[in-house]
């Protein structure tokens, strides 16, 4: 079987893949990945909203930040799945609502359906980190 890490980045290479042809290479956007290898052996649904969630957040970033160089890192430790987006433009409002923004009130719902949590900070550009519990049996 895939291990996780292999199936979210074919997923997100799809989605880069199709944003590619449409704005990266006119934008000059440059988009990294680094995974490390994933052993959780999670069920396809909880995959699929894995892969909606970063999907998300690099849309998100992409459209938003006016940045211009996007890094997405997948990593474990022994009790959690990590995500962290970050890019290079100008940052969150502080003053960010999920109620008011349909993507990232989308992006938090699908976490919260897997028990993980979200943080946004302002880092050199904005800095996304959600992390997922990893539970015995996925």
């Amino acid at each position: 079987p895939n291990s996780v890490s292999n199936q979210l980045s074919n997923n997100l290479t799809y989605c880069i893949l199709d944003i590619q042809q449409s704005n990266l290479d006119k934008s000059g956007i440059m988009l990294h990945t680094k995974n490390e290898e994933i052993t959780v052996d999670w069920n396809k649904d909880i995959q699929n909203t894995i892969s909606q969630i970063i999907t998300e957040l690099v849309t998100n970033a992409i459209r938003y930040s006016h940045g211009n160089l996007f890094s997405v890192t997948f990593s474990q430790n022994k009790n959690q799945y990590l995500i962290t987006v970050h890019d290079n433009g100008i940052g969150f409002d502080k003053n960010i609502s999920y109620k008011k923004s349909f993507g990232l009130s989308g992006i938090k719902k699908r976490i919260d359906y897997l028990d993980g949590n979200v943080s946004f900070d302002n880092d050199n550009g904005a800095k996304i980190d959600v992390s997922i519990p990893i539970v015995k049996g996925d």
